[in-house]
C-alpha cells in the first residue's frame, strides 16, 4: 500500500485578513457566480460559520480554512475561502480594513 508522507498532512495556520466591501453580500456573490441562485445550499446560507470553525462558502461548499473576513454593507464578519477572497480581490471589490 502506498501512503502519503505524514509531514504533508501537518496543519498550517493561516492568518485571516480583514476586508471591507461596499456591496451587499448577495451582490458580491453574483459578481463571482452570475447564476448563484441556481445553487443548492444544503448546509445553509453562504457566510454561515459553524461552531467547529467551518463555514459555508459562496458556492455552497463547506470550507474548513478561513482566509479572510469581510464586512459587507448588509452583513459583517463574513468568512471567505481563499478562492472567494482572491476572486473578489481580483475584481477590485475588497479593501483592507484598517
Amino acid at each position: 500500500m502506498v501512503r502519503k508522507n505524514p509531514l504533508l498532512n501537518s496543519t498550517r495556520t493561516v492568518k485571516a485578513r480583514y476586508y471591507v466591501c461596499n456591496m451587499k453580500m448577495n451582490e458580491a456573490i453574483e459578481e463571482i457566480y452570475p447564476d448563484w441562485r441556481q445553487y443548492n445550499y444544503p448546509h445553509g446560507r453562504p457566510g454561515i460559520q459553524f461552531k467547529d470553525g467551518s463555514f459555508v462558502s459562496f458556492n455552497g461548499r463547506v470550507g474548513t480554512v478561513i482566509y479572510a473576513y469581510c464586512d459587507f454593507t448588509d452583513k459583517p464578519n463574513v468568512p471567505l475561502s481563499k478562492t472567494n477572497s482572491d476572486d473578489l480581490m481580483r475584481l477590485g471589490k475588497l479593501q483592507l480594513k484598517e
